[in-house]
């Protein structure tokens, strides 16, 4: 079966509305930019805005999901297949996230700017919810005692919450203590506390 075609007129127009947003970000917090603010920045219809996104966050999950492509990678290579165990995955997921912050990057720009922004934090814990599902799925044989929605869920919620915390502390840690306090946080604890196989037998 061949892939489906990528029409570069709607990656193009995407890109100009996520850019535009990226721009009124800089003086406006998420949460008060209108549909209109977006399309008029971008030069681009209402009509056409709304064959694209349903609403603004639905933008700045898009300016985000552009991570994804190392997330992805990250995600396909941690099979037991390839010998990476669930905490090196995780380790390398991490990485990933923490490299994203310490960077001069525009999608953390946003986040930064918008730290009190609702839809901000929604966007990200979706997308953190997401992969971390992801990575869950893989190692399901591990997970023991707590259903993985149920796991992803606190794992997620954690993590968006210490990374909201960081943002505006980010010059306090390096990149290998933000990894490291993450880690231990967000999965040792959890990691540790699972029963053993034996046990649910």
């Amino acid at each position: 079966m061949s892939e489906k075609k990528v029409d570069q007129r709607i990656v193009k127009t995407k890109k100009k509305l996520a850019d535009a947003l990226l721009i009124l970000s800089k003086t406006q917090c998420i949460d008060d930019i209108k549909v209109s603010d977006i399309c008029s920045t971008a030069h681009i219809s209402r009509a056409t805005f709304y064959n694209n996104f349903d609403c603004v966050s639905d933008v700045l999950s898009y300016r985000l999901s552009t991570l994804n492509v190392a997330v992805t990678k990250t995600i396909s290579q941690s099979s037991k297949n390839n010998g990476i165990s669930f905490p090196q995955a995780y380790r390398v997921f991490l990485h990933n996230i923490s490299t994203f912050m310490n960077v001069d990057d525009d999608r953390f720009k946003v986040l930064n700017k918008n730290i009190s922004s609702h839809s901000a934090f929604g966007v990200l814990s979706s997308f953190l919810l997401e992969n971390i599902t992801a990575i869950l799925t893989i190692y399901s044989d591990e997970i023991r005692g707590v259903p993985i929605p149920v796991a992803a869920h606190f794992m997620a919620g954690s993590l968006s919450g210490l990374i909201y915390y960081m943002i505006p502390h980010i010059s306090e840690y390096t990149s290998i203590q933000i990894e490291d306090y993450i880690y231990k946080l967000t999965f040792e604890m959890f990691y540790d506390a699972m029963p053993k196989k034996s046990l649910l037998n």
